[in-house]
């Protein structure tokens, strides 16, 4: 196939204990086996033609970083000895070839092709196992890679979505990587840039999410509020009353530990009327525990309540093959 494109990662390993560490390496042994060599339709970057790609995948550096983390005792025991110990890796990445037409893909279009399907394995894992993706100090190597940046991912506010489906929502199955890859091909995810499908501005924007380290303010409120309004179809009402029935129709009744609406909508209140108060970024000097001290009042537990619920209502939507819902309201007289 095509020239040799590599991706380095300092951080691969997400926050995970023991039983979540083997249940993510299984799912990327399950991911790089079937990602091995693919077919995937892109548009490398705006503007351009949307093409058929063929993909050779190599996550044999990913896959041996979480073999070794999980083998000193959880992907968390991991962590921690790294932070002991700054010898202690938690480095891996992807390799990956790309041919078009029976050529090979280089320069800038082949990097294009490289984000936009690191963004859609991001999006996949993280719909099966919450959390199981981690792209931190990432780099590009190979022809053209000084011209462009790889993206973020950290797993702190998926990996809490993780946790809050364990302690809220214990009887929920998670779907399969293949279904839930087939689903967002089918969503035709990559074949643009710019989302015009609902379920699309939703995905799109659960990689925002992503990208947010430690940061739990109220721009993440307002991304996670917006994807709610857009999967129920009553973003153009500011109306929680309508957006918590809609819910409960498709979900069941939210748990009242997880029911984050009130506090969803009173802060996006505050930030028209400019009563918000507004937090410094977290430094990069910050310690986790730094970060947390300072997050009380952040919103920690409304986003990731949010973010729970986006999830769970994506999960409904690929059970049924679909890409959106419709609510049809009736008035009845007596």
């Amino acid at each position: 196939m095509g020239s040799s494109l590599q991706v380095s990662i300092d951080n691969v390993i997400p926050q995970a204990n023991r039983d979540d560490s083997s249940a993510i390496l299984a799912l990327w042994r399950e991911a790089a086996a079937q990602l091995g060599d693919s077919s995937f339709t892109a548009q490398a970057r705006p503007g351009a033609p949307l093409r058929k790609y063929r993909i050779a995948m190599d996550a044999g550096s990913l896959l041996s970083a979480l073999e070794q983390a999980q083998a000193a005792g959880s992907f968390d025991r991991q962590r921690e000895a790294h932070r002991e110990n700054p010898s202690v890796s938690l480095a891996g990445g992807f390799s990956f070839s790309i041919e078009a037409d029976g050529q090979a893909v280089k320069g800038l279009e082949a990097w294009g092709v490289v984000s936009v399907f690191l963004q859609q394995l991001e999006l996949a894992t993280n719909l099966v196992i919450p959390g199981s993706f981690q792209l931190l100090g990432g780099r590009y190597s190979g022809e053209g890679a000084h011209l462009v940046e790889a993206p973020v991912a950290d797993s702190v506010i998926y990996g809490g979505v993780r946790r809050s489906l364990a302690e809220h929502w214990p009887a929920r199955a998670e779907p399969g990587f293949a279904a839930v890859w087939n689903w967002l091909v089918q969503a035709e995810l990559s074949h643009t840039h710019t989302a015009i499908k609902d379920v699309n501005k939703v995905l799109l924007t659960a990689l925002k999410v992503a990208e947010q380290r430690q940061e739990y303010s109220a721009r993440t409120v307002l991304l996670v509020l917006f994807q709610l309004e857009i999967l129920l179809d009553c973003h153009t009402r500011n109306d929680p009353g309508l957006l918590r029935r809609r819910l409960n129709m498709v979900l069941g009744k939210v748990p009242d530990a997880a029911d984050c609406i009130r506090e969803l909508y009173s802060v996006r209140n505050e930030l028209f009327t400019g009563t918000q108060p507004v937090h410094r970024p977290s430094l990069l000097t910050d310690t986790v525990e730094d970060a947390l001290e300072e997050q009380l009042g952040q919103y920690n537990q409304a986003v990731v309540h949010a973010s729970t619920l986006v999830l769970l209502l994506l999960r409904e939507l690929m059970a049924r093959g679909a890409t959106g819902f419709v609510f049809r309201e009736t008035v009845t007289t007596a």
